[in-house]
């Protein structure tokens, strides 16, 4: 089998020991022929030279001219890149050892149409402990545009893909104008005129941790959310994906604000009335007790 150069990009900020580990998991990875790219968002701690010190030629470190985000942060990586693949990771993600080998054969493995692959993903906590609580995420036999037009098919996201890196240049790389979804963003024009392919195997692991995301308001969700629809060019796709927008609107208002989050689920029937169908059942119980019924 060749072995293609693939390109690691790790954006980080002041999460000099969590990006270790990231930098470690993919220095343990059993597919070798790979090179890590560290973009820090100018942390405010010592993570440049700290990881300078511990990892000296074995990773490069850049710095962002200013505190830019993550999306930039992926973008600058890529820009110095020299892989024929691109694999993001999270600087408080991390891979399990087969994980560049499984995606990396099943690119090889696939035709040129297929532009990116995606796997199964597990959870970890602060400390990197498995989180038994949290089942692990495994992705579908297939999914397609249309899938992605209205919900991400791809478990553990940025951290978890394999991309030919002329197919992400192609489209542009992240968006950087939205404060929040660039993933999803980028997934949906990557496969607008690409295909996915999956391998079955858990090989990421996501952390879940108490730290504050950033642009995380439901203004902000909904503002980004229909920025990306208006990029849907078929008007009937963009009704279901405006109606999955209003039905994740619904779920996040339901524990605090229940009368907005009916009105958000109104208008996710008036929007395309299939749409979530199978998941008011779980709702049924909670919607009766606060109509007094």
């Amino acid at each position: 089998m060749s072995s293609p150069l693939v390109s690691v990009i790790i954006p980080t900020h002041s999460r000099k020991h969590w990006v270790s580990e990231a930098i470690e998991s993919v220095l343990a990875q059993t597919y070798s022929n790979h090179e890590i790219i560290v973009v820090d968002d100018l942390s405010t701690d010592d993570t440049v030279e700290y990881l300078r010190d511990r990892f000296g030629d074995k990773v490069t470190v850049i710095q962002n001219p200013e505190l830019s985000g993550p999306g930039y942060s992926r973008n600058a990586g890529v820009k110095i890149s020299s892989g024929e693949y691109i694999a993001f990771l999270d600087d408080d993600d991390r891979w399990l050892p087969n994980h560049l080998m499984e995606k990396t054969e099943a690119m090889l493995d696939s035709d040129d149409t297929v532009a990116l692959v995606g796997s199964g993903c597990e959870y970890i906590d602060a400390d990197g402990e498995r989180l038994d609580k949290l089942k692990p995420s495994y992705p579908p036999e297939s999914s397609s545009y249309e899938d992605f037009c209205i919900k991400i098919y791809l478990p553990g996201s940025t951290s978890n893909n394999l991309i030919r890196a002329d197919r992400f240049r192609e489209i542009g790389g992240f968006d950087i104008s939205l404060p929040r979804v660039q993933d999803k963003d980028l997934w949906m024009r990557l496969l607008e005129h690409n295909n996915i392919a999956y391998t079955p195997n858990i090989t990421a692991q996501v952390r879940i941790h108490g730290t504050p995301r950033v642009n995380s308001s439901i203004g902000i969700i909904i503002d980004c959310r229909k920025r990306i629809e208006q990029k849907i060019t078929d008007k009937r796709l963009r009704r279901k994906a405006s109606a999955w927008t209003h039905f994740v609107i619904f779920r996040k208002l339901w524990p605090v604000n229940k009368p907005r989050a009916l009105w958000h689920l109104l208008l996710s029937f008036v929007k395309h009335p299939g749409r979530v169908k199978p998941d008011l059942t779980r709702l049924k119980p909670a919607m009766q007790k606060m109509l007094g019924r």
